[in-house]
């Protein structure tokens, strides 16, 4: 890359990390400005009257140069903890995301992730897993060991973390998105886990690093674990929850989604919920899953 496109890429980042910063603009409203404009940059050489007029509901202080500086201060502080940075549009930008209509301005990461492994699967689901789901979860992903897929989950609790902690044993790229900035862990006791993912993998957050962890933030990462992927299993999950959203989620972004069934007497009944309404595929062992995506 010559000294001009980086120029410009580090013109556009600022841009993408100003809109970030004004607090009345939601992602897809950001969105659709950048694709009416073209690019985050163009917005803010714009001098369209519809801009200054507020006919976007902008704001009178769109323009402030106080969300300029924070923008400059943000990257410079990636650039300081030797985050990587990507920006919706630019030629590093996840294309698998780039397809979810809110995708997320901006995705910073740490660790070494390969963003050019081809096959991607989120393993998802409760936090308080039985015994027998936490095994599943294991023998699932040593199953598919051989097909050397990239294992994405969210760092939790429960089923996320023996997500990580089965593909770490198998040696397979694994991959937290974060309900938080990156300058921090949580829960703080998986410490010493993401420190062995981050050489086989890495964390990654839209958040900026020292945003703290808050229940809306989650929520919101959950797209972001079913946009990055081709498929979605939930292994096992209460009637409501962070998971199921991510099914949603999933299956509104055209993304597969398998499911474990459960015993009718078992409590959580999630995964039961999905199959019954044809929200999810019922998995019933790692070969359904090889099968139905042709990694064969």
């Amino acid at each position: 890359m010559n000294e001009k496109s980086k120029k410009l890429d580090q013109e556009e980042m600022i841009s993408l990390l100003r809109l970030y910063k004004i607090p009345r603009i939601s992602t897809l409203k950001a969105l659709m400005l950048i694709k009416k404009w073209g690019s985050a940059t163009a917005i803010f050489n714009s001098k369209d009257e519809f801009l200054s007029s507020d006919r976007y509901g902008l704001g009178a202080d769109f323009f402030s140069r106080k969300y300029l500086e924070e923008a400059i201060r943000a990257l410079e502080m990636t650039k300081k903890m030797k985050y990587s940075l990507m920006g919706y549009g630019m030629s590093n930008y996840p294309a698998l995301l780039k397809e979810c209509e809110d995708a997320p301005l901006v995705l910073m990461s740490s660790g070494s992730i390969d963003w050019k492994s081809p096959r991607w699967i989120a393993v998802v689901g409760t936090r308080s897993a039985s015994k027998a789901a936490l095994a599943w979860t294991q023998q699932f992903i040593e199953e598919l060991s051989d097909y050397n897929p990239t294992i994405v989950s969210g760092l939790a609790y429960g089923i996320d973390i023996k997500a990580h902690q089965s593909a770490l044993e198998c040696r397979l790229q694994t991959i937290a998105c974060l309900g938080h900035g990156l300058n921090s862990t949580y829960p703080k006791s998986h410490r010493r886990v993401r420190e062995a993912m981050e050489l086989k993998g890495g964390m990654i957050s839209e958040f900026m690093p020292e945003e703290s962890p808050r229940p809306y933030r989650f929520v919101q990462r959950n797209r972001i674990i079913a946009g990055l992927t081709g498929a979605v299993i939930v292994v096992e999950s209460p009637s409501k929850g962070g998971s199921l959203i991510t099914a949603e989620l999933a299956n509104s972004y055209q993304r597969e989604v398998f499911a474990f069934p459960n015993r009718i007497s078992d409590s959580h009944q999630g995964c039961n919920q999905l199959i019954r309404d044809c929200k999810a595929q019922l998995l019933s062992s790692s070969r359904d899953l090889i099968d139905f995506m042709g990694w064969d």
